[in-house]
């Protein structure tokens, strides 16, 4: 049975479609063609068992290691439990982490592009208030849990105990500054050669709808997006679709939210200042960069 060799576990919204297309490169790498495939995390689909995830690798051929990106799975404390008992505990895992503000606004622009929610980020945050963020169904609305990076690191660790197994890769320093340097140091912790890789590469820009129908019709669950799933059968179609098509047609012209600088600096100091601190004795990084 094939399965992958490292998971990219996250953060959602620090890179990790990059990462993804980024590696999809390198001849001796296998991604599957759909990044987030949210097998551990989505019981709907762990339900279904190793056959169901192993479908997404049956066209591995002469690669010398699979991968797979789900940037949700480091946000559930179930989720390594199940990675261990599927994949063993000595998985490689690939961590991409963003200042938190930026994280978690860069989410809510996500969701209120795709239809989740229509209102300010204050409002989004106050919001998050409702919802659980242990449980799948949450994930659109729990935008400053899923940037508490100290408190999912912990509970990873608890499972997969081999520091040595961890590749920490902090976005503003790491991808956006050191790109190069980076990926090489990351071919060698993946063991595979290094290679020329298509490095400059931005995916989904922000934007703002004109009509927040079209969104949700297309992004919300449905049966209609049942219909189409059985109708337009290719992953790569679909996504050419929601990432190229929807946004030349239903892209307003209004300017994306910018983040208010006195929010930041309110939420980095009640918020996320000790969690920052935390978090770098885990990864064992200076931080600084996101208190500043």
């Amino acid at each position: 049975m094939k399965l992958p060799d490292f998971l990219c576990v996250g953060a959602a919204k620090s890179g990790t479609t990059s990462l993804h297309e980024i590696l999809s490169g390198h001849k001796e790498i296998f991604l599957p063609e759909r990044k987030e495939i949210h097998f551990f995390e989505n019981d709907e689909n762990f339900n279904q068992g190793k056959e169901w995830y192993q479908q997404y690798f049956q066209n591995v051929k002469s690669e010398k290691i699979i991968g797979e990106i789900t940037a949700d799975y480091m946000f559930y404390d179930y989720v390594p439990q199940r990675i261990a008992g599927t994949l063993g505990s000595d998985i490689k895992l690939i961590y991409m982490l963003r200042d938190p503000v930026d994280r978690a606004f860069s989410e809510y622009l996500f969701n209120v592009r795709r239809g989740y929610f229509n209102g300010t980020f204050l409002q989004a945050i106050e919001n998050e208030k409702q919802y659980d963020p242990k449980k799948f169904a949450s994930r659109y609305f729990t935008h400053l849990n899923r940037s508490m990076y100290s408190f999912h690191l912990a509970e990873m660790n608890k499972v997969f105990r081999n520091q040595d197994k961890n590749f920490f890769i902090i976005f503003e320093e790491d991808f956006k500054k050191n790109k190069a340097t980076t990926f090489s140091n990351l071919l060698d912790f993946l063991e595979v050669s290094q290679q020329n890789l298509e490095l400059d590469q931005v995916y989904k820009p922000a934007y703002v709808p004109r009509f927040q129908a079209i969104q949700k019709l297309v992004f919300a669950p449905s049966k209609f997006k049942k219909f189409v799933k059985q109708f337009l059968p290719s992953y790569k179609l679909r996504r050419k679709i929601k990432d190229q098509l929807l946004p030349a047609i239903n892209k307003s012209s209004a300017k994306v939210e910018k983040l208010d600088e006195n929010v930041r600096y309110d939420l980095i100091k009640n918020v996320f200042y000790d969690d920052i601190m935390r978090t770098q004795d885990l990864v064992k990084r200076d931080l600084t960069i996101w208190l500043k």
